[in-house]
């Protein structure tokens, strides 16, 4: 029997919230639910895990760090029995599929991507004898299906988020520039906070903390992080059409963070991400091989043209 929100969380006033955590793979997401769960009491609220099927019940305001869905504040708002928002963790596209293929692809950690082919596909290689290029076709664009819709509603995918993830996406319909748009709005919401995986080593716990409890009482130190660090063995350096493909497939949520960062950093140039940082590796052998080049003005033509502009939004925060 799965468990629900509802039965985990009893607000004591309408004043209480609860606070939502929508996570992304490789984005310092084990580290936030590790410090969260660390804080809880002394940080002024409760943790639920829906997870965890022996985890207690919260009254008060709470942290949802497990089993939480975009969408879920709408039937908060409906039941009037507190307050809700939510929060995640982002990290640039093409580093973080890289962390992801590394991770859980070549070294099949976890497993749950070395037991069935690649996005549940028949014909469809099995990790670890995956390219870097294949991985991130078949998982492509998380952000923007994340972000775009609302995921409590189970009748607009088959499987829910992660099953749809884990599949690929292939039960959803092709991406447009108004889903980047939907997911721009929604990740602009001053309902939804956004981190950036880069800063929960300096700013970020105080930013999470003051949208959590708001600026007294800061509690969120850094001292208190044991941190999730995963060494990567393989060195895996991206050749440059291995780049070239991925941020083709991946264009809308190339295009996505760009917004993304703007809005977070306004008028600062954006750092060269870490994998350009170096000389890419012609290297050879299954973490290596692409069919084809793709030119730099391929990846430029495929790019959704989305403005900032959107008025949609996928759910209504509360």
């Amino acid at each position: 029997m799965s468990i629900a929100w509802q039965d985990r969380w009893l607000p004591a006033s309408p004043s209480d919230v609860l606070t939502i955590y929508i996570p992304q793979d490789k984005t310092g997401s084990t580290s936030v639910r590790r410090t969260l769960k660390a804080q809880a009491g002394a940080g002024g609220y409760c943790i639920i895990d829906l997870h965890d099927s022996g985890g207690r019940s919260c009254s008060g305001s709470a942290v949802l760090v497990n089993g939480g869905h975009l969408g879920t504040c709408e039937d908060v708002e409906k039941q009037s029995v507190g307050r809700c928002q939510y929060f995640t963790t982002v990290r640039e596209p093409i580093a973080r599929l890289l962390s992801e293929f590394s991770y859980f692809c070549l070294k099949c950690s976890e497993r749950k991507f070395c037991v069935a082919p690649l996005a549940r596909s028949r014909s469809a290689p099995t990790c670890p004898n995956v390219t870097f290029t294949q991985w991130a076709a078949a998982y492509a664009n998380q952000y923007t299906r994340q972000f775009s819709r609302d995921w409590r509603r189970q009748n607009r995918s088959t499987y829910g988020y992660y099953g749809s993830y884990l599949h690929g996406f292939r039960d959803l319909p092709p991406l447009t520039a108004e889903d980047v748009q939907r997911a721009f709005i929604t990740l602009t919401s001053p309902y939804l906070l956004v981190l950036e995986a880069e800063e929960l080593s300096a700013t970020g716990w105080d930013r999470l903390d003051g949208f959590l409890r708001g600026p007294r009482n800061r509690s969120l130190k850094v001292a208190a992080v044991v941190a999730n660090v995963n060494h990567d063995p393989s060195h895996l350096a991206p050749s440059a059409p291995q780049l070239a493909h991925a941020t083709v497939s991946n264009a809308f949520d190339v295009q996505l963070y760009e917004l993304l960062w703007s809005r977070l950093h306004p008028g600062a140039s954006k750092p060269r991400p870490a994998y350009q940082s170096h000389r890419t590796s012609p290297c050879t052998g299954a973490s290596c091989r692409v069919n084809k080049t793709v030119a730099q003005d391929e990846v430029e033509d495929r790019r959704p043209h989305v403005t900032a502009s959107a008025t949609t939004v996928p759910y209504r925060a509360v």
